[in-house]
């Protein structure tokens, strides 16, 4: 069964009584979002690990140069500034300097304290090479930073603050890597590589995301029609927004509106949204299993974890994140936290590593994978 906000929500009501009045209804939403972010952070959940790429740009040398020092602005002849300028450093003659803006397709703004500190006048030649990509906003963890088509030796991983990267002209096989604040995109993070990336490449790496915070309770107005073996939604009076993908759509039976899992008007289907195309177009998957015509439904975000392991733990976390809410009795109180731990521990042993598990032939250790926490952790 998939579980999602809107089933947590009506599980959290039924505890309280089912008294569904805005007090309550607001103490259940804060303690299911603060639950999510405690049962995340209580451990290395499999559910949450998986594997990305990054592609790596080829240094940028078109065209000629001029600066002046006064506005600290790079003047390009004979070429236009890629889209990456600003996560990028050029490289002229022996020094080097980091691009802090770039203002139009031919000027590009240096950052302040460059040791680039006197006009060029005359038309120059330059490397600019990029080290510093964007990470996804949900990656809270990485490892085994490699080149696929390098050495596949794994970057030696340095802290921020100890990631000073030299003034001098240093390109080559990147052997470190770091994770810092990304100055262009609020509460961002960029991947950096040292030495500077010389060839375009392939970067592997091993990430450790966030859950996924609930953006949407029940959002049930207008009617759907869906068309069975089509992943198409089409809806009346909708106002479906971009968020909602990978947000759970429940189709419903007729004009009645759809109740959660538990309740008297239980939906027919449901789906995962894939995309949205417009207020009124979805795309699902999979498909519909079979056609309905303005039929009522609802969208509820997903709660993202993984439920056969964790479902009782965060279900627990609940009900302790309401203790802190309401007035509870310090035997009630023991109660939950007793009960809470149990179920902890439960969890961590359905997702433990098997050392006698073997896969394709390779053992697999315990500690196989050893996590670099950053920024936000």
């Amino acid at each position: 069964m998939i579980l999602t906000a809107r089933d947590m929500q009506d599980t959290l009501l039924r505890y309280l009584g089912g008294n569904n009045n805005v007090k309550a209804s607001l103490e259940i939403r804060s303690a299911i979002a603060h639950a999510h972010k405690e049962v995340w952070g209580m451990h290395d959940w499999p559910y949450y690990q998986g594997q990305k790429q990054i592609q790596v740009d080829a240094p940028y040398s078109n065209g000629t140069i001029t600066y002046d020092a006064a506005t600290r602005r790079l003047t390009l002849t004979g070429g236009v500034w890629p889209a990456w300028t600003e996560y990028g450093s050029i490289v002229i003659g022996y020094v080097m300097v980091k691009v802090a803006k770039r203002l139009s397709d031919t000027v590009a703004e240096i950052d302040t304290g460059s040791a680039l500190t006197t006009d060029i006048v005359s038309a120059t030649t330059y490397q600019m090479y990029r080290n510093e990509y964007p990470l996804d906003d949900d990656v809270r963890k990485v490892a085994y930073v490699s080149f696929d088509t390098w050495s596949k030796l794994p970057l030696k991983y340095v802290p921020a603050s100890e990631f000073n990267v030299p003034t001098q002209r240093v390109t080559g096989t990147p052997r470190y890597f770091t994770i810092q604040r990304d100055r262009r995109r609020l509460g961002g993070l960029v991947m950096a590589f040292w030495p500077l990336p010389p060839l375009a490449k392939t970067v592997s790496f091993s990430v450790f995301r966030q859950a996924r915070e609930v953006q949407y309770w029940s959002e049930i107005d207008g009617n759907i029609t869906v068309v069975a073996d089509s992943t198409a939604v089409t809806g009346t009076g909708t106002a479906f927004e971009s968020e909602m993908a990978n947000c759970i759509l429940r189709i419903g039976k007729n004009q009645t509106p759809v109740t959660s899992s538990f309740g008297g008007n239980r939906f027919a289907e449901q789906v995962l949204i894939e995309s949205v195309v417009s207020p009124t177009s979805l795309v699902c998957m999979p498909a519909a299993s079979a056609s309905r015509s303005n039929v009522k439904y609802e969208i509820s975000s997903q709660i993202d974890i993984d439920e056969p392991v964790m479902s009782s733990l965060f279900t627990q976390q609940c009900y302790f994140e309401l203790s802190k809410r309401r007035e509870v009795t310090d035997k009630q109180l023991a109660t939950l936290m007793q009960t809470l731990a149990l179920a902890k521990k439960s969890a961590k042993s359905k997702c433990a590593v098997d050392r006698g598990v073997e896969y394709a032939g390779s053992y697999v250790r315990a500690s196989s994978i050893v996590w670099i926490a950053t920024t936000g952790v």
